[in-house]
């Protein structure tokens, strides 16, 4: 799903790297259950193609555990993991496909959701 997108945005060779790289970070994101309530999840790509970065936010779906009270739990699974991404050039040679992964956690709270 996720190479299928980044094909369709253009980004040619770039798009199987990207989609390994976020694969890879959205699985070990999964792989955490004191992090994450195990279920369905969202994701939402983006592309700023001029910025050379990808952002993928991953959330859990829409329905949330209930606490022993009967209220939501508070447990926050909502993830960003941004992909910088680029080639350097080399002063000999084909120079060097790159990128670099940041992962945080965001709050789940609609106060600070833009």
């Amino acid at each position: 799903m996720i190479r299928t997108a980044l094909r369709q945005w253009d980004l040619g060779a770039a798009a199987d790297s990207l989609a390994w790289q976020a694969a890879s970070s959205i699985r070990k994101l999964a792989a955490r259950p004191v992090d994450c309530v195990a279920g369905q999840i969202e994701l939402c790509l983006g592309l700023r193609p001029t910025d050379r970065l990808l952002l993928i936010q991953i959330q859990r779906g829409p329905e949330r555990p209930e606490a022993d009270d009967g209220t939501l739990a508070e447990e926050d699974c909502r993830h960003i993991i941004a992909i910088v991404y680029g080639h350097r050039r080399a002063h000999n040679g084909p120079g060097i496909w790159y990128t670099r992964t940041f992962v945080w956690r965001r709050p789940d709270s609609p106060a600070i959701d833009h």
